[in-house]
């Protein structure tokens, strides 16, 4: 998941150094839509920290 239509980014250096490729499902408009989807469906996300910890007690998911 990605919240913009670069689907490139740090993510995708990082995980190219040790040989792994990101596979992306699905852009969101904004990152605000990531934990309602998250919560719903196996996929994984980068997200920042003050965001995951806002959604963690409303979504009950992490």
């Amino acid at each position: 998941m990605i919240s913009r239509r670069d689907a490139s980014g740090f993510v995708d250096d990082i995980w190219a150094e040790v040989g792994l490729k990101r596979r992306v499902a699905f852009t969101v408009p904004s990152f605000l839509l990531a934990p309602i989807i998250l919560a719903q469906t196996d996929y994984i996300a980068v997200l920042p920290r003050r965001l995951v910890l806002i959604f963690a007690v409303r979504v009950h998911c992490w």
